[in-house]
């Protein structure tokens, strides 16, 4: 018989943190396009063309949704850079090109991977913002220092695991009236500002134990987003798998006289 392995390679046995792995062109090769992912980023930028900019991308685990913001984040990178020239390819021609008629406007920008927990995240977002503001004080609020900042650079605010910091805001009641503002904020930064949340569920599913008021309010405050599902579909997930399994050539080979592997890759 055949002697397919249940060895992965080391590249699919992980998952990805946008904040640390943006950089890695070693992660950034482990990416799989796939129709949903170009859909994902044409749709997002059509929506900015008309004026939306904040969003939020929902899907299961798995789904792919922290790959595709590292492969955004690439292809919104400087254009000199290696990561620029390996995500540039790794996307289907029509997202090519929306890319390149949403953000030609801006030459510069900063872009800001984060990773949510089970903390304060607008005191989370001001802190990354503070690395690139070297002349205002610490003591500035978000709001002020994304205004100031944004003057001169088009800012993109990735925010992986989102539902980490709804789950905790939950458990201590606490307010996210801020989520709300930054959307808005966003909304009339005429594309200077924009924020991208990635979740598994809507913000509702992530206060269930509290008062339906506090479900309905969460609801109204995620309608200021624009959201973007990510449902991978079975030949993608099929096509996936066929990437993330290894085999003995060889003895594969032997057996597969008729070259039936090459239909899975």
């Amino acid at each position: 018989m055949n002697e397919m392995t249940n060895n992965f390679p080391n590249r699919f046995q992980r998952s990805i943190r946008i904040d640390t792995d943006f950089n890695d062109l070693s992660i950034v090769n482990t990416f799989v396009s796939s129709e949903t992912a170009d859909r994902t980023i044409i749709d997002m930028c059509h929506q900015i063309q008309n004026g939306q900019q904040a969003f939020t991308w929902t899907g299961s685990y798995g789904s792919g949704k922290s790959s595709l913001a590292l492969i955004l984040h690439g292809n919104l990178s400087h254009k000199n850079h290696q990561l620029y020239k390996k995500s540039i390819n790794l996307i289907g021609k029509k997202a090519k090109e929306e890319i390149n008629n949403t953000f030609e406007n801006f030459s510069k920008r900063i872009l800001l991977p984060i990773v949510a927990g089970r903390n304060n995240l607008e005191q989370l977002i001001n802190k990354n913002l503070s690395k690139y503001d070297k002349e205002s004080s610490e003591n500035l609020d978000l709001f002020s220092r994304i205004n100031l900042l944004s003057e001169h650079q088009q800012i993109i605010i990735f925010v992986d695991e989102l539902g980490k910091y709804l789950e905790f805001a939950s458990s201590i009641n606490q307010d996210i009236m801020f989520l709300q503002n930054l959307a808005e904020f966003c909304n009339r930064s005429k594309g200077k500002v924009i924020f991208i949340g990635i979740l598994h569920q809507s913000f509702s599913e992530y206060s269930k134990t509290s008062d339906q008021s506090i479900r309905d309010e969460w609801s109204k405050i995620q309608g200021r987003f624009i959201d973007i599902p990510i449902n991978v579909s079975a030949e993608e997930q099929i096509n996936l798998m066929s990437h993330s399994l290894s085999y003995d050539n060889g003895k594969w080979n032997d057996f597969d006289k008729k070259g039936h592997i090459q239909n899975f890759k």
